[in-house]
């Protein structure tokens, strides 16, 4: 299983989303369904591994808290842009949930990247380089997200399957902190079901 761990994101910001991926010829657009902020890449589990890394997980519990996109950017290499994303605030409870997470992987003796943790949500992909005018023109519109912040109450493991369109993402497993009752995120939406 290619895994990696991520926090979901509420209908509402998704729509929110969607609404401004737009005008960059040869993006490939990310799928609402599989939207969300990665916390951490691992790569391919066997069952036994995600069993370990499943009850490391389980051990971090922390007070839900607030989440705010920011403004558009690109991740790039020497042939030219290979991504869009939208970044978030570096909050300090995500940088300590995050944290938790990587050290939760290590005590699993899980296989992750050590790329520094940039806080951002893939909007689109590109096979090959996109116009500069037009990736230029994309980002400056997309400077400032005008959305609501939106609370998370917890995160989940997620396995990725590779196709030509793009990674297609599964949920696994959440872990919900202890006071999800008053989260926002999508795996919550069931348990707030007959509350006030």
């Amino acid at each position: 299983m290619r895994a990696f761990i991520a926090v979901g994101l509420p209908d509402r910001i998704k729509l929110d989303l969607e609404r401004i991926q737009d005008s960059v010829p040869g993006a490939r657009w990310v799928d609402s369904e599989n939207m969300h902020l990665t916390l951490k890449f691992i790569g391919d589990l066997t069952s036994l591994e995600a069993e370990d890394l499943g009850y490391e997980l389980t051990r971090i519990d922390m007070p839900s808290f607030d989440l705010s996109l920011t403004s558009a950017g690109q991740f790039s290499n020497g042939a030219g842009v290979k991504l869009l994303w939208m970044g978030l605030s570096p909050h300090a409870p995500l940088i300590d949930l995050q944290q938790q997470v990587e050290r939760a992987c290590r005590r699993a003796r899980c296989q992750i990247d050590h790329q520094a943790f940039k806080p951002h949500i893939t909007l689109a992909r590109f096979s090959f380089p996109p116009d500069l005018d037009r990736t230029r023109s994309y980002l400056e519109r997309h400077g400032r997200m005008d959305c609501e912040s939106f609370r998370t109450s917890g995160f989940s493991l997620f396995s990725s399957q590779l196709r030509p369109s793009g990674p297609v993402c599964r949920n696994e497993a959440d872990f919900p902190f202890s006071d999800a009752g008053i989260g926002e995120t999508s795996f919550f939406n069931d348990r707030r079901e007959g509350w006030p």
